[in-house]
């Protein structure tokens, strides 16, 4: 009997983007401590991450 990881989780549910044809939204956060400017980069630069990250895993290109 396999133990399920956050990994196997994660790509479960990439397998499931892939057979629906899913849109995703991806908004990235950042603590509140910096300030709004700031902030707002950060979460948006992680946003962008995940997001390359995600096109590379699932090998489509979709819109930003």
């Amino acid at each position: 009997n396999k133990n399920i990881d956050q990994t196997d989780i994660f790509y479960i549910c990439i397998d499931k983007i892939k057979a629906q044809k899913a849109k995703i939204v991806i908004t990235g956060y950042a603590s509140p401590p910096g300030s709004k400017i700031y902030n707002f980069k950060l979460g948006h630069e992680r946003a962008v991450s995940v997001k390359d990250i995600l096109h590379k895993i699932i090998g489509e290109k979709s819109s930003s």
